[in-house]
């Protein structure tokens, strides 16, 4: 497996061409060598991996909103040839389909449609899960049924592990359950914050929640999971630290999961 970063995280310093560029360096220099892209980017794909190559940076995948995929589908194939990315990754719209339980059939064959067209192409579509995929119908989740019924194996999965243990779920078991059909997963711990109505759950630092990491890392292992992304949805007042905090936990405890931190080429957790 290889160690990557959402730059969702870092969403707030990747706004205009300049600030990319300096946060892809510092990204760099925390010791990342490959990012995961979402939304649009404030620099055209031509040149931002001119800035990737130089910095020594791989891109892993993409996020990319199905309305376009659908409506300039060759514009997008041809800016994953530029950016040398096979995955494309979005998540569940919500409004154009209405609620996932009403609007998954739909959603699940528009969305097979193109991640066959992108397949044919050479690349590869990835499904994001939240938490509401999680609510259980006729004794099992939605997103099991979205997964086993619904869509075709063009569709894979981008398992959040926060997310599915925020919908009561095991990461690591759902892992396992779609081995061979995970190439990417994204490392978002959780704890627990004490609140005036009880207690809620919160984003972390990977290595300062309560998720099970050595558990998680070794179904990816089994898994065949070719990229861990390192993101965090809500941060303190500088992200950047965040996701260094996260490089750290991880470098120090599990370099041999990832070849892009110890050139091993298996895991020796």
């Amino acid at each position: 497996m290889k160690l990557a970063v959402q730059m969702y995280t870092l969403r707030r310093r990747f706004t205009t061409g300049r600030d990319a560029v300096e946060v892809l360096e510092r990204v760099r220099e925390v010791g990342y060598r490959a990012i995961q892209l979402f939304g649009s980017c404030p620099l055209p794909a031509e040149e931002l991996r001119r800035v990737t190559d130089r910095l020594g940076l791989e891109i892993c995948g993409r996020d990319v909103p199905l309305t376009r995929l659908r409506s300039d589908l060759q514009t997008v194939i041809r800016e994953q040839a530029a950016l040398d990315c096979r995955y494309v990754t979005d998540s569940y719209p919500g409004a154009d389909y209405g609620t996932y339980a009403t609007g998954m059939r739909r959603y699940a064959a528009d969305l097979t449609a193109v991640a066959q067209k992108l397949r044919e192409a050479g690349l590869a579509f990835a499904y994001h899960n939240h938490s509401f995929e999680m609510q259980n119908t006729n004794g099992g989740a939605l997103l099991d049924r979205f997964y086993r019924q619904e869509t075709s194996p063009a569709v894979l999965a981008e398992i959040d592990t926060y997310w599915i243990q925020h919908g009561g779920g095991d990461p690591a078991q759902w892992i396992r359950n779609l081995s061979g059909r995970v190439p990417i997963i994204h490392l978002k711990d959780m704890k627990t914050e004490v609140v005036a109505s009880g207690t809620r759950q919160v984003f972390a630092e990977v290595g300062r929640g309560n998720m099970n990491w050595g558990a998680i890392l070794d179904a990816a292992c089994e898994a065949g999971v070719q990229w861990c992304a390192v993101e965090q949805d809500v941060c303190g007042p500088d992200p950047l630290e965040s996701v260094a905090l996260s490089y750290r936990y991880l470098k120090a405890g599990f370099a041999g999961c990832f070849d892009n931190l110890e050139r091993n080429g298996r895991c020796t957790r």
